[in-house]
């Protein structure tokens, strides 16, 4: 297969004019039949998540000044892309990022296809790097982030194209849900206990009178409600009301997201926002009323989702990341969840050193929304160094 190591698009039109000095990229605005091609791929892949999607660049749009920009792998034989990187560059006060994770529930990077071999997703990936990298220099950025994948253990293909100035080891909790049932169709988390724990609080649940199902659209603003209640007695900020509505108009259409609510009595009470693609669901924001978690109701959605999803060829139910001394952590290793680890990789370049010299609490209204090196790296100044999350 002969194939050009990477071309590039913009998303939104003139965008490309800064990018004369990048030698290797062939630039274009793209048009339907590349963004076809674009979406070819991400249909194609099986471990690709919404977030390096096409419509996910549109979600996020209206809530900050983000410029999407799509490296692609084309095979030049049939004119197939064989693998993409989604970057988004964002203009803070101390200096411009580009970044694969913008704003919450992160999760993006390289995807490729499955049927590559290992040498040539080497190649996929070193040439991504490298251009990825150059379009950062050309940007005049400060640093760049990539998120790998905790579906592909793909780190050590970023790494060995340029050892990155930070590591921030993370974690995903994701249930498998290939073995997750016996042929009673009951639960079969490996631990007895837990399946006991699961089947005690849905007839609880059952006995309340606690039903789940697809929210209707005027059921939003209720659970919204309930989302920023929580958050407030957390002491979190909610997630903005824009990215979430966004998700549902822009992603449900496509069969990518959908709100399920729990109701007691025609109340709601709590619900989830679930986003997904092929093999992999994220359980993108859970938001209860905490006074009434105590009629299993969290528990009653959990089994709808998970039944759900895997009815419909979903494999893995990723809960993303929990503190592990948590009730939270707790709650999803009880349904058989397992620990799939990933790294935020963070390059730096000429200028980084305003963020070391800045407050971290000034870094983060710089860039809000927005992941710029581990917080621990930032606020005791440190130059390089693997640091872990929580």
């Amino acid at each position: 297969m002969s194939w050009q190591i990477v071309s590039l698009w913009a998303v939104r039109p003139g965008y490309l004019n800064i990018l004369s000095k990048i030698t290797m990229l062939q630039t274009s605005i793209h048009g339907q039949g590349e963004a076809g091609l674009y979406q070819k791929l991400f249909d194609d892949c099986p471990h690709a998540l919404v977030q390096q999607s096409i419509p996910w660049s549109y979600v996020i749009a209206p809530i900050s000044p983000d410029v999407p920009y799509f490296l692609v792998v084309r095979n030049l034989d049939d004119g197939e892309i064989v693998a993409g990187l989604p970057l988004y560059y964002y203009e803070g006060r101390l200096g411009g990022i580009l970044t694969s994770v913008p704003h919450a529930g992160p999760l993006g990077g390289i995807l490729c296809l499955k049927n590559l071999d290992d040498n040539m997703k080497e190649q996929v990936y070193r040439g991504l790097m490298k251009c990825a990298i150059e379009l950062a220099d050309t940007l005049k950025c400060i640093s760049i982030s990539i998120i790998t994948n905790p579906f592909l253990d793909d780190e050590e293909l970023y790494i060995t194209y340029l050892s990155p100035t930070y590591i921030l080891k993370n974690f995903c909790q994701a249930i498998d849900l290939k073995n997750l049932f016996n042929s009673s169709n009951d639960y079969t988390t490996g631990n007895s206990n837990h399946n006991n724990d699961i089947r005690r609080n849905l007839s609880k649940a059952s006995r309340y009178g606690i039903v789940v199902d697809w929210a209707d659209d005027d059921d939003f603003e209720a659970w919204y409600d309930i989302h920023v209640k929580r958050h407030c007695e957390l002491k979190a900020r909610p997630l903005p009301k824009i990215l979430i509505s966004n998700i549902l108009s822009s992603l449900k259409p496509l069969n990518m997201a959908n709100l399920a609510v729990i109701r007691k009595d025609a109340d709601i009470i709590g619900g989830c926002i679930y986003i997904w693609n092929r093999e992999i669901m994220d359980v993108f924001i859970l938001s209860s009323e905490t006074e009434l978690m105590k009629y299993g109701g969290n528990y009653a959605l959990t089994d709808f989702a998970i039944r759900y999803f895997y009815k419909n060829g979903i494999r893995w139910f990723n809960w993303q990341s929990s503190n592990p001394n948590s009730g939270v952590y707790a709650f999803k290793n009880r349904w058989g969840s397992s620990e799939m680890p990933y790294s935020f990789l963070t390059w730096t370049f000429p200028g980084f050193a305003k963020i070391l010299s800045t407050p971290l609490e000034e870094v983060l209204k710089a860039y809000p929304w927005h992941y710029i090196a581990p917080y621990d790296a930032i606020r005791d100044q440190a130059t390089n160094g693997v640091f872990k999350k929580g």
